[in-house]
């Protein structure tokens, strides 16, 4: 009997730490709240961080020298399996709503979108001591974000370098609270991009030889490398700046959010390149829109995102500045 009770505390702490994990991935498919503040939150943020950092070679050289029971405990594997598979479960099943909302009510989606990041930018900037190097700092950061921004999307589908790049840079909003990973993907041009290919792998799961499972397949892969290497290199450096320099990151953080600002703008127009096979978008108001404006659902959906972040904020649920809980 005290085996049994033990058992179902075992459990029910793993289905749990599923569910915790199915709601950051569920978040981080999202370009609105960081998955690690959710995951700050949920009370696993510190245990996430510490089991991520605890992966390393001398874990691997604990896993030849002394097994797998040992090698397990060592990156407290109890924790990060239920966690991880309920992060997966998570981002499949919100990316197919996402690319479904996507193309059915871009306007729509667009403008809570919207919503979402300008009040993220007021609490962010509410938070930082303003002086003339911070007020540089998130200039500076808004204009390259901008400018980054004028070079054009890289096609992802045939430069996996770039790819990886985006997997490494993504995984910060694991990493930080109060910035959101879906929102790197947007200013790097590949979110669309990803929700399509995790979606697209889905659909064709098992049938190896087709075309478009081995296309997604690889370009998940290769954007999960990213991840698991952006998770080593730059867990530690930004935690630490974070610490050190709160002022400063969130000042740049900030800078970033306001310079992929025209990404999110809802209305935005398909127009040709001359002399090259491919189109560019081009920012246009309501009534200039090629399709159905939607500007009164538009409206309430921007006035939905901004107020949403308001409640959230004002009930505690969620901290826009918050590292290990301080």
């Amino acid at each position: 009997m005290l085996n049994f009770g033990a058992d179902l505390k075992i459990a029910i702490r793993y289905l749990l730490l599923a569910i915790k994990g199915l709601f950051v991935g569920a978040v981080d498919v999202l370009p609105g709240i960081s998955g690690g503040t959710i995951a700050l939150i949920l009370g696993v943020y510190s245990e996430l961080i510490h089991s991520i950092n605890s992966i390393s070679l001398s874990s691997l050289q604990i896993l030849r020298k002394k097994g797998i029971v040992t090698f397990w405990q060592s990156i407290n594997g109890n924790f990060l399996l239920p966690f991880f598979t309920g992060m997966l479960i998570g981002i499949l099943a919100l990316a197919r709503i996402i690319e479904w909302l996507f193309e059915e009510y871009p306007v729509l989606l667009w403008s809570f979108f919207l919503g979402l990041l300008l009040m993220s930018i007021f609490y962010l900037l509410r938070g930082v001591k303003i002086n003339s190097l911070i007020v540089f700092q998130l200039v500076l950061s808004a204009i390259i974000t901008l400018y980054l921004n004028t070079l054009g999307v890289v096609n992802s589908v045939d430069n996996y370098l770039y790819i990886f790049f985006c997997g490494s840079i993504g995984i910060i909003a694991m990493i930080l609270p109060g910035i959101s990973g879906a929102y790197i993907l947007i200013l790097l041009g590949i979110y669309t991009e990803v929700i399509e290919h995790i979606n697209q792998f889905t659909n064709y799961f098992l049938m190896f030889s087709n075309p478009l499972f081995v296309e997604s397949l690889t370009v998940l892969l290769i954007f999960l490398a990213g991840v698991i290497v952006g998770i080593k290199l730059f867990a530690r450096l930004f935690s630490t700046m974070l610490k050190k320099y709160p002022n400063s990151s969130y000042a740049i953080l900030t800078g970033v959010m306001v310079g992929v600002l025209h990404r999110i703008w809802p209305w935005q127009n398909q127009v040709a390149v001359l002399d090259a096979d491919s189109f560019k978008t081009q920012l246009v108001w309501p009534l200039q829109y090629d399709s159905e404006p939607q500007l009164l659902g538009a409206i309430l959906l921007f006035l939905f995102g901004f107020s949403f972040i308001i409640i959230l904020q004002n009930q505690k649920l969620i901290s826009l500045k918050t590292i290990d809980g301080k």
